[in-house]
């Protein structure tokens, strides 16, 4: 079957602006389009067609012929180019996951991948393009290690299954009194019933995802706590009252459908005259023993 139409996801690298470039003077010289529409509006029209996508939701997985995804580089790469276009670490973090968990969902579903760094490449529908070489670099990416940590599960697209890693607690936001930010892991539980912490919203991939909690509960009578991991509305939950000074460990499962931003959200039930609760460790990992049965894989 002849591909007229094209999904495409440039991953940001030094060499997103030239290929996204030269994809447009092809598809020019060829008499196709080059959209970032989105839905139906992204396909309804007859002519041939690239659709740029920069998320999940953007285009259904079945509403073009072929999906293309440039990029694949290390992920320094991803965040050095994410910081360039956002100056907070953070919000670059997350611009960088939602991008990378819509990669790693497209090549799940047999997107075809294209380096690039390369010369040209053979893109389907369009032929070979080339961006030319005034775009190369081999210099070194100059990202904290702290800040692709958080992300190393997507040094392999898609993430490997049974892969673990620590979500330091710095990455959280933490109420303070009646603020929603502004505190830290050491929370004061005194005051009404508030979100204690939540965060990070990075984009996870499609599975099955576990997040263990370690904490330390100093509490007045109890520490009436609540427990949401998922994304959005799309939650697990846990209640409870936790009477007895000490430490704890809490594992909460939940699957990912599709590409969303993962939050661990941490509720106070009720109000409380005094206690304290003081987060130690997030530690977030793939579940290889539900990956290839879990419901809606595509």
């Amino acid at each position: 079957m002849a591909v007229r139409s094209v999904g495409l996801l440039l991953m940001p690298s030094h060499r997103e602006a030239a290929w996204r470039g030269a994809i447009g003077v092809a598809a020019k010289e060829r008499g196709w389009t080059v959209t970032k529409a989105r839905g139906d509006e992204a396909v309804r029209t007859p002519c041939p067609k690239i659709i740029l996508v920069t998320d999940f939701q953007a285009v259904p997985l079945d509403a073009v012929d072929a999906w293309v995804v440039i990029g694949g580089g290390a992920l320094e790469e991803v965040l050095n180019s994410a910081l360039e276009r956002r100056s907070d670490q953070l919000e670059a973090q997350r611009f960088a996951s939602v991008r990378l968990g819509t990669a790693s969902a497209l090549i799940e579903a047999g997107a075809v991948v294209l380096d690039h760094e390369a010369y040209a490449a053979d893109l389907p529908g369009l032929g070979l393009i080339s961006p030319g070489v005034s775009a190369l670099s081999t210099a070194p990416f100059s990202v904290d290690p702290a800040m692709a940590a958080p992300l190393a599960f997507y040094r392999n697209m898609p993430p490997t299954p049974g892969f673990s890693m620590v979500w330091p607690t710095s990455i959280f936001s933490y109420s303070l009194r009646r603020e929603p930010t502004g505190g830290s892991p050491d929370i004061d539980l005194t005051g009404g019933a508030r979100v204690l912490m939540h965060g990070p919203c990075f984009a996870l991939p499609l599975g099955w995802w576990r997040v263990t909690v370690r904490f330390s509960v100093d509490p007045d009578e109890a520490a009436h706590l609540m427990f949401e991991w998922g994304a959005a509305d799309d939650t697990t939950l846990y209640v409870g009252a936790f009477d007895t000074p000490g430490y704890y460990e809490l594992v909460l499962d939940h699957f990912w459908n599709e590409p969303a931003p993962a939050e661990l959200k941490i509720s106070s039930e009720r109000a409380h005259f005094m206690g304290r609760v003081v987060i130690e460790e997030c530690r977030v990992e793939l579940l290889p023993e539900m990956t290839d049965t879990f419901p809606g894989k595509r």
